[in-house]
């Protein structure tokens, strides 16, 4: 399965995507998402009998609504997420307190910050201590920034971004085999 992984990432060069400052494409980056949760050991605890997602967006922001919109319809195309059914929700994001009541009242496992959101990610990840969530940000730059997981283009292949600081922090605990070929930061 690794070896699946990798060899994707290493496959076809991709080109930038829609919104200029996404450098993967959101299907690839849904695909990827898909696969690199299986390599966090705690995502079944978390997550129970569903993989439940929430697709956080900005209400006001044009390119964060066509982002959540992408991402939705690219998870619907999945059959599951770690041997689970899939369950997506979105969320118009008001601050973190209100997305940290969200997630524990509809039993998210894994939240989707789409474009529009780098100014409130430090405040997301910072709200997500001490509980068990995968972050996973669709703009590469928001991993520094508070977000677990994220993709990026590095030598026009997309390379896996985590920060393995606030994965910690979230109680997210990816296997050494996929840290291995991850760039890892933080």
């Amino acid at each position: 399965m690794l070896a699946g992984l990798a060899a994707m990432l290493l496959g076809t060069p991709w080109r930038r995507a829609r919104a200029a400052d996404v450098e993967v494409p959101i299907p690839l980056q849904i695909e990827l998402m898909a696969r690199v949760v299986k390599y966090d050991r705690n995502a079944i605890a978390r997550m129970g009998t569903a993989c439940r997602l929430l697709i956080v967006r900005r209400a006001n922001d044009a390119a964060s609504k066509s982002a959540a919109k992408q991402a939705r319809t690219e998870l619907a195309r999945l059959a599951d997420i770690a041997g689970l059914p899939v369950h997506v929700t979105e969320h118009d994001y008001e601050d973190a307190d209100k997305l940290v009541a969200a997630c524990e009242a509809q039993g998210i496992g894994v939240v989707l910050v789409t474009p529009g959101l780098s100014d409130v990610v430090a405040g997301m990840g910072s709200a997500f201590t001490d509980r068990s969530m995968l972050t996973v940000s669709l703009l590469a730059s928001d991993v520094l920034g508070g977000a677990v997981l994220g993709f990026a283009l590095e030598s026009s292949r997309p390379t896996i971004v985590v920060h393995v600081r606030q994965a910690r922090r979230q109680n997210v605990d990816f296997s050494a085999r996929l840290l291995a070929i991850a760039k890892v930061v933080g």
